[in-house]
């Protein structure tokens, strides 16, 4: 059975707009990190959801779709509690951000069971595999950042 061409570009601009609050989210944490061990594995990350988002923004280019210009109200959310946390200590960020990867999963295998998308599953497989990653890595940097004797930022 056919899909609407419609169903396929509202769920690419979702996940786009996934993309865009994980690369705002990101910018926060690179800002709060600058300088620190754990710069150079937000910097991959943040790079990751880089290329992650102009493929998706391609794929709806391709039809004849523009790009969202709003991350929305979610996006809109999870920078306020970012940024609230950076106050707290230098755990709850990096917990944040790998609790964004957890929703990125999860939005992830929805797309990939989504028929409108079918089309377009290697790439979203390849997008799915980095957020995995992504949640091991930040749990590497949550169980540096947590060592007693690390000074908060």
């Amino acid at each position: 059975m056919p899909t609407d061409p419609q169903d396929t570009v509202d769920a690419l601009a979702r996940l786009v707009r996934g993309e865009m609050a994980a690369l705002s989210t990101y910018a926060r944490a690179l800002e709060k990190f600058s300088g620190q061990p754990e710069e150079a594995t937000l910097r991959r990350i943040h790079g990751e959801h880089q290329v992650a988002h102009d493929r998706l923004v391609d794929l709806l280019a391709d039809r004849g779709a523009p790009p969202p210009e709003d991350v929305g109200a979610f996006g809109h959310l999870a920078w306020a509690v970012h940024r609230l946390s950076t106050w707290i200590n230098d755990e709850l960020p990096i917990q944040l951000l790998q609790r964004g990867e957890r929703i990125g999963v999860h939005a992830y295998e929805q797309a990939l069971d989504d028929p409108s998308l079918t089309e377009v599953r290697v790439p979203l497989r390849a997008h799915l595999d980095g957020c995995h990653l992504h949640v091991a890595m930040l749990q590497q940097l949550r169980e540096h950042v947590g060592e007693p004797l690390r000074p908060m930022l």
